[in-house]
């Protein structure tokens, strides 16, 4: 007497054949006959994708800068394979390849987001630990020489120096000072938190300097991203540097 068990297709199931197929009784052997088939058909997909996939390789890379796995587009194609193109013959068009390509780039986007949303969690902005007449003097000096923009109101400026979790973050300092590459200034950035730090009116970062500094500046039109090679150091700083240190000296 063969045991029956229940088959739940899952992600292998078809979208047109799932409805009222997961209360079927199925028997080991159909089970193992049904995994066969499964495995076979993703192969033949596989293989068909990569010999398919040279018409529009280039288009996905240079529109989409990715190129799908042929196994996660075997398991999706299966997925979505209307019952009258089940046939001996699969036949899989330009379309399908670039359809799956935009679901994976969605897909490979949202876990990147949730990568930088998991290592921000336990991050803090700069925590100020001098007196606030001093930060707000810093403010208006930064603010008269042209550092910062006048769209930096004084609240969001001493946010950004109160300890708070990165995440919370809504407004950035707005940073103005060009290179000669006719970019935003990164290493003046660097050169200013590093002469706080010299200057013990903040505490030391330990860790992540680029995370934090990419979430608390901005240029004037767009969002900053901070690598280790945009941080200054002792061999290789900013032009503003001196500017900078006479400012927050004087304080």
């Amino acid at each position: 007497m063969r045991e029956n068990k229940k088959l739940r297709l899952g992600s292998y199931s078809n979208n047109l054949l799932e409805q009222g197929m997961l209360n079927l009784e199925w028997s080991n052997e159909d089970l193992i006959n049904a995994e066969t088939y499964i495995l076979r058909m993703e192969e033949r997909i596989e293989k068909l994708f990569d010999k398919e996939i040279f018409r529009v390789e280039n288009i996905l890379k240079d529109k989409l800068r990715i190129i799908p796995k042929n196994k996660d587009f075997a398991i999706w194609y299966f997925d979505n394979l209307p019952i009258r193109r089940q046939k001996k013959t699969i036949e899989i068009t330009d379309e399908d390849i670039i359809k799956y390509a935009r679901i994976y780039l969605q897909k490979f986007q949202k876990l990147l987001d949730d990568n930088s949303k998991k290592q921000t969690n336990h991050l803090k902005s700069f925590n100020w630990i001098s007196d606030r007449f001093n930060l707000e003097k810093l403010y208006s000096q930064l603010l008269k020489k042209e550092f910062i923009s006048s769209n930096t109101s004084l609240d969001i400026f001493i946010n950004i120096f109160a300890n708070r979790d990165l995440n919370s973050i809504e407004n950035k300092i707005i940073w103005m000072k060009i290179g000669r590459n006719k970019m935003t200034n990164k290493k003046s950035i660097s050169d200013f938190i590093n002469i706080l730090e010299e200057y013990k009116l903040i505490e030391g970062i330990k860790e992540n300097i680029p995370k934090i500094l990419t979430n608390c500046f901005k240029s004037e039109n767009s969002n900053l991203n901070f690598t280790h090679s945009n941080l200054s150091n002792s061999n290789v700083y900013s032009e503003y540097r001196i500017e900078l240190e006479k400012i927050i000296k004087d304080l």
